[in-house]
Formats: C-alpha cells, sequence, structure tokens
C-alpha cells in the first residue's frame, strides 16, 4: 500500500499563502464533521509549506485518533474535554448559531435543492435526541452543532447549547435557499 504525503496548495489564484488540504477518512468523519479540512501554513515559501503540511499533517491524524479512541471507549473528547465550560450572552448565542449555519450552508452547498431535502429529512430519521424537546432542530442538527463547537474548541454549558441549536436557523424558506439564507 502507498502512502501520500500530502502536498501544500494554493487555496485561489489570487492567494500567495499555501494550505494544506486534506481528505477526511471515513471513520472520522462524524468525528471531523466535514470530508476535507483546510488549514493555513501561514508562509508563501514552498519549501517552508512542504515541512509544516507533513507535520501539520500527522498532528490532524493523531488528534482524530485519538478522538476516534475516546468516543470508541465512552469516553469524553479529549480535545473540549479539559476547556473551561463557557456560558454565553443571549447575542453571542444569536452570533455563535449563525457563524454554525453558515459553516453548514458551506458543507452543503453541492447539494441540489431536492438532494438538501432528502439529506435532511434521511438526517432526520437517523438522529437520536439528547434530551427530550420539542423542537426538531436541537434534535435533528445536535450532532452538526456538537462538532462546530468541537471544532472551534468551546465548551459551553448545556444552556448556551440548547440555545444556540434553537437559534440554528435550519427551518422552512431558510433550509431551502430561498434567499433567506444567512439573513439573521
Amino acid at each position: 500500500m502507498v502512502v501520500r504525503m500530502p502536498a501544500p496548495v494554493l487555496r485561489d489564484k489570487k492567494s500567495k499563502s499555501y494550505w494544506l488540504r486534506k481528505r477526511v477518512p471515513a471513520r472520522y468523519r462524524d468525528i471531523v464533521g466535514r470530508g476535507e479540512v483546510w488549514r493555513s501554513l501561514e508562509t508563501e515559501d514552498e519549501r517552508i509549506a512542504t515541512v509544516r503540511c507533513a507535520s501539520l499533517s500527522l498532528e490532524l491524524e493523531t488528534e482524530w485518533e485519538k478522538r476516534f479512541e475516546a468516543r470508541r471507549a465512552g469516553l469524553p473528547d479529549p480535545v473540549t474535554q479539559n476547556l473551561p465550560e463557557t456560558r454565553l450572552s443571549p447575542k453571542q448565542t444569536f452570533a455563535l448559531a449563525g457563524e454554525c449555519y453558515r459553516e453548514y450552508l458551506e458543507q452543503h452547498a453541492h447539494y441540489s435543492t431536492a438532494q438538501a431535502e432528502e439529506a435532511a429529512k434521511a438526517h432526520k430519521r437517523k438522529s437520536r435526541p439528547v434530551v427530550y424537546q420539542p423542537n426538531w432542530q436541537l434534535i435533528t442538527y445536535w450532532n452538526e452543532i456538537l462538532g462546530f463547537l468541537e471544532r472551534k474548541k468551546l465548551n459551553l454549558d448545556i444552556d448556551s447549547r440548547n440555545n444556540c441549536a434553537r437559534l440554528f436557523p435550519c427551518n422552512g424558506a431558510r433550509d431551502r435557499g430561498s434567499g433567506a439564507a444567512g439573513q439573521w
């Protein structure tokens, strides 16, 4: 089996800074919350970028494996377990929910409207509620919200997490891309 070393890439033609573009293996996708990650290598020199790319790639894979093993053993996530619990104001919660939603839209931008509705229905069927709530966003998008918080390295108290889920605007017109998406 041949293992390819990741190579630094330019994010777009205008960019001079190199980036790591790494495919997330299928076994880690639930933990990472996406199929591909991009990280800035913070350099314009290709030789330095190549070294940083290999180092960062190894760090990411090590982190994903630790998180995978912790989840499989039923332990708390090692990335967020030692973070202090944060309580957000309503304004901060609103801003965080908006950022989470914009990231969600970016991840699912390639879906057509029919694909998006089918994916939402399938997601809703397989979701398991963490807490009994009549709020379907909390139940349906809970894993995406928790994944977003983990990627941002935030450990919110339960009230702030629930409020963030309630403000996650995946309903009606916003979910179908009628132009209101992302407008808070």
